[in-house]
């Protein structure tokens, strides 16, 4: 729930709105854990040394991908850039996500 409260927090466009939470309360959630959160914040200060600066919500979205071997769909350039350096390809329209 945690990034599709992010999600809500970064818009103000009501079609966008109305999806995000339509998106929360029928998709299953991934669990994460304590190590995952650490892991974030690992990869998060790793980021912020090579000068990428993104909010905690999107590295965790990041560790859960590797974590889950799943593809990522983002118009976020600094998270489409992070994902150039880990092990996520990116979900396109034509693949189905694993």
């Amino acid at each position: 729930m945690p990034v599709f409260a992010q999600l809500l927090a970064e818009t103000d466009i009501d079609t966008d709105i109305a999806q995000i939470r339509t998106w929360a309360t029928t998709v299953t959630p991934l669990v994460t854990s304590d190590d995952a959160w650490l892991a974030a914040g690992d990869l998060s200060a790793k980021l912020r040394a090579n000068g990428d600066l993104l909010n905690l919500i999107d590295v965790l979205v990041l560790i859960m991908a590797v974590r889950e071997g799943a593809r990522v769909w983002t118009l976020n350039r600094p998270v489409t850039l992070a994902m150039n350096t880990l092990p996520i390809q990116p979900w396109q329209a034509d693949q189905r996500s694993r």
